[in-house]
């Protein structure tokens, strides 16, 4: 079976609530399994045989984890990781946590997961990268087991980003293991068709992480995801395309791309192309995806059929991309 997570969003609303879906037949058809409350931005990962829910109180609050026992039908009470001030306080300069669905990766027998410190009104640390980690034989209800790194703030390292404001969007960073065999975090940054790339120290769970580059990247203005192909080794990400320089938040042109290396990038299929809507109306971002097979499957925040805004969003669809790797086709 099938799980799916979804958060509701309002302006000024809650910001705390997120709800569980299941699907019996591949995602043909899905049905409401259970509200999760207190939760927002939340990421599901399996470990051990068990479903575990990492996520924030609200925008900027706590983070937390959480587990289901029974498959996801009900979570136990949820363990505070970490405390932040969280909802109105960081619309005027409060600090707290921010995360989104990003990977959970395994590596070197430790559990790694991305997120951010601040909140965009916060002119000290904006978003601030950390990298949590746990060792995958402990407890991950203990706040104990998880070890973090000091939020890493913007800094002018080279020339590249010499002209760029210090509180510069750099936020949902993608775990990802490099074809060198190093953990880098990849994040949505402020700086047209270019990615941060920041290396883990692995060896130190609490170090601090360090300037990598900027990889050119065409997905850049909003979040994305990255994962190895596990038969080819071939990076994939489902990118929310920025093709207007003047205006690269535009959302409404979401295509499947691919490296070798990290390095250079090639698009493979374009699945939503709506560029010939209104920008401000029509929306894919925020996919999360699978392999399975020989097929992709991916979730995607979707603002179609009179959205309120493309970043609102209407909807919470679900994919299938066949044959990704000889001759894809969305179905």
């Amino acid at each position: 079976y099938l799980l799916s997570s979804m958060d509701v969003f309002a302006m000024g609303g809650g910001q705390n609530l997120t709800m569980i879906f299941r699907s019996d037949d591949d995602g043909k058809s899905w049905h409401y399994v259970c509200d999760l409350f207190p939760c927002f931005w939340g990421k599901l990962f399996l470990h051990r045989g068990e479903v575990y829910m990492l996520g924030c109180s609200t925008e900027y609050g706590d983070l937390l984890i959480g587990k289901s026992s029974d498959g996801g039908n009900s979570f136990g009470a949820p363990t505070v990781l970490l405390r932040g001030t969280g909802g109105k306080k960081a619309v005027h300069g409060g600090v707290g946590v921010h995360k989104n669905p990003e990977n959970v990766v395994r590596y070197g027998g430790r559990i790694y997961e991305s997120l951010e410190w601040g909140s965009w009104q916060n002119t000290e640390y904006a978003h601030a990268a950390m990298v949590m980690s746990a060792d995958e034989n402990s407890d991950l209800l203990d706040p104990e087991s998880w070890s973090f790194t000091e939020p890493m703030k913007f800094a002018r390292w080279n020339d590249e980003v010499a002209d760029l404001p210090l509180n510069v969007m750099m936020m949902e960073g993608t775990l990802v293991v490099a074809p060198d065999g190093r953990l880098k975090n990849v994040m949505r940054f402020w700086k047209y068709h270019r990615a941060l790339v920041l290396d883990v120290d692995t060896a130190h769970p609490d170090a601090p992480l360090r300037f990598d580059r900027l990889m050119p990247f065409y997905g850049n203005f909003s979040k994305f995801t990255i994962k190895p192909d596990p038969v080819t080794g071939r990076y994939y990400s489902i990118a929310t395309i920025a093709y207007d320089k003047g205006n690269p938040a535009k959302r409404n042109l979401l295509s499947l791309i691919a490296s070798p290396d990290l390095e250079e990038w090639e698009f493979v299929l374009d699945l939503f192309d709506y560029r010939d809507r209104p920008s401000e109306k029509y929306g894919f971002q925020y996919v999360d995806f699978e392999f399975e097979g020989d097929d992709i499957i991916f979730l995607c925040r979707t603002a179609v059929n009179n959205a309120a805004s493309f970043h609102d969003t209407n909807y919470q669809t679900f994919h299938r991309i066949k044959n990704f790797r000889t001759n894809p086709v969305l179905v």
